[in-house]
C-alpha cells in the first residue's frame, strides 16, 4: 500500500533533521523539526520530537525558549492524559473476551500435551482498533521530564525560588501519587543542598504521609547520547530507579538529624 505524500515528506524531513542534529547543525535541526510538526501535526513521534527541540534549545543556553517548549508538552500532555485512560480502558474491556478464551486455550494445551485427544483449537485474535495515543503511564514519564527538565533549568541558574515555586506547583497539581512523590523528594533534595533541613524534613514527612504503596519509582533525568554525549536528543535516559519505601524516606529524615 502506498503512503501518503505527507508521510514521505514527514520521513524525508526526520532524516535530514537527525542529520544536521548529528553533525551539530542545530539551528537547521530545530527548523527541520519544526517543520515536521508543521507539516505532521498527528506525527506519533510528536512528543520525541518536541522534546528534541526543547532539549536543543536547552543546549544552547536559549533557556526561555526551551522552558516554552517543555511548558507546551506539559500542557499538551494534560489534556491527552484522560483520553488516553479512557482509551486504553476501552481497549481493555475489548479485549477482555479474547483474553478469557486464551487463558482456556492454554489450560487446554497443557491438558492436551498430558493426555492426549483432540487438540484444541487457538482463539483468533479480535480485530480490536488500538489507541493511537500513547499510554497514561508514557504520558506520566512526559509530564515528569518535562517538569524537572524545567527546574534543572532554573537551578543551573541559580534560580531556586523558581525551582522550589515549580516543584511545589507539580506536587499540588499532580495527576496521581507518583507524581507527587516525585516533587516532593526532588523538593526535598533541594531543599538539601541548600542546607534548609527544617523545610527539607518536612518535605521527607509529606512523603510519608502520601502512603505510597509502591517499593520503587522510576525517576526521570536528562543525559546525552552514546553517539554524542553533549548532545541532547529526543530519548532520555532511562530513569534512575529511586526506592520509595518508607524505610528509605526515614534513612533520609534520620541522616538529617544527625546534621
Amino acid at each position: 500500500m502506498r503512503l501518503p505524500r505527507l508521510s514521505y515528506i514527514s520521513k524525508e524531513t526526520e532524516f535530514i533533521a537527525n542529520l544536521y542534529l548529528s553533525n551539530k547543525k542545530y539551528d537547521q535541526a530545530i527548523a527541520a523539526y519544526k517543520q515536521i510538526i508543521r507539516n505532521s501535526p498527528a506525527n506519533p513521534k510528536l512528543m520525541r520530537i518536541k522534546f528534541t527541540i526543547a532539549n536543543l534549545y536547552n543546549l544552547q543556553k536559549e533557556y526561555d525558549l526551551a522552558i516554552q517548549i517543555y511548558s507546551e508538552i506539559i500542557k499538551d500532555t494534560k489534556v491527552s492524559y484522560p483520553i488516553s485512560i479512557a482509551e486504553y480502558k476501552r481497549y481493555e474491556e475489548e479485549m477482555k473476551p479474547y483474553q478469557g478464551k486464551m487463558r482456556t486455550y492454554t489450560n487446554e494445551v497443557r491438558q492436551f500435551r498430558k493426555e492426549g485427544g483432540k487438540k484444541p483449537e487457538r482463539p483468533v485474535i479480535p480485530q480490536v482498533v488500538r489507541p493511537l495515543i500513547p499510554s497514561p503511564q508514557e504520558l506520566e514519564m512526559s509530564i515528569a521530564r518535562a517538569v524537572l527538565a524545567i527546574t534543572n533549568i532554573y537551578q543551573a541558574n541559580h534560580k531556586i525560588d523558581l525551582v522550589e515555586k515549580t516543584l511545589k506547583e507539580f506536587a499540588d497539581e499532580s495527576l496521581t501519587k507518583e507524581f507527587s512523590w516525585i516533587a516532593l523528594y526532588s523538593l526535598a533534595s533541594l531543599y538539601e543542598s541548600e542546607n534548609r533541613y527544617d523545610e527539607a524534613l518536612s518535605s521527607y514527612e509529606e512523603l510519608l504521609k502520601l502512603d505510597f504503596k509502591k517499593g520503587s519509582i522510576y525517576y526521570p533525568q536528562l543525559a546525552g547520547t552514546s553517539i554524542d554525549p553533549e548532545i541532547f536528543r529526543e530519548y532520555l535516559t532511562v530513569p534512575n530507579i529511586v526506592s520509595s519505601r518508607p524505610a528509605t524516606v526515614l534513612e533520609h529524615i534520620a541522616n538529617l538529624y544527625e546534621k
